[in-house]
């Protein structure tokens, strides 16, 4: 059977985790964290806190140790991992101009094309249609797939 873990929090602390867990800004999860943290300080067991958030006991274990390790930092995520955009927004404005001014019609590979030549930003035909297509109104393509409604509605 593992160690029990408790955590003793100073009056200070136990006030600024309140704070946390209370704010409308920070996120769900942050909050959660912060509370199984005062749980904990008020001598709720592992096993209580998990059953209490409906956690497995080795996450609640986790988010202790990472408080006892990293202070109130430990209660934040860390940076995703992941290549950073290539793009910024001004280059998307930019390709919506080039369709909406231009009196040419534009495939995606000009696009790409005209992108790397202007603002020197490379990025794929596939990945310019896919970001265009996000921002509703651009293509051929209707906003809807379907004219009608394939739901069907309830008989009165």
């Amino acid at each position: 059977m593992p160690a029990a873990l408790k955590v003793k929090l100073s009056l200070e602390e136990d006030k600024r985790l309140l704070e946390i867990s209370q704010k409308e800004a920070t996120g769900k999860r942050v909050k959660h964290r912060a509370e199984a943290i005062r749980l904990s300080s008020h001598g709720w067991k592992v096993a209580q806190i998990a059953a209490y958030f409906e956690w497995h006991e080795q996450t609640v274990r986790e988010i202790i140790q990472r408080w006892k390790q990293n202070g109130e930092q430990g209660l934040y995520d860390l940076p995703k991992t992941g290549r950073p955009k290539q793009w910024q927004e001004e280059d998307l404005k930019y390709l919506e101009t080039c369709l909406e001014q231009d009196s040419q019609v534009y495939n995606s590979q000009q696009l790409s094309a005209k992108l790397q030549q202007e603002r020197q930003v490379n990025l794929s035909s596939d990945r310019i249609r896919k970001l265009l297509k996000k921002r509703v109104g651009y293509g051929n393509g209707r906003e809807f797939p379907t004219k009608t409604n394939r739901i069907k509605k309830p008989k009165p």
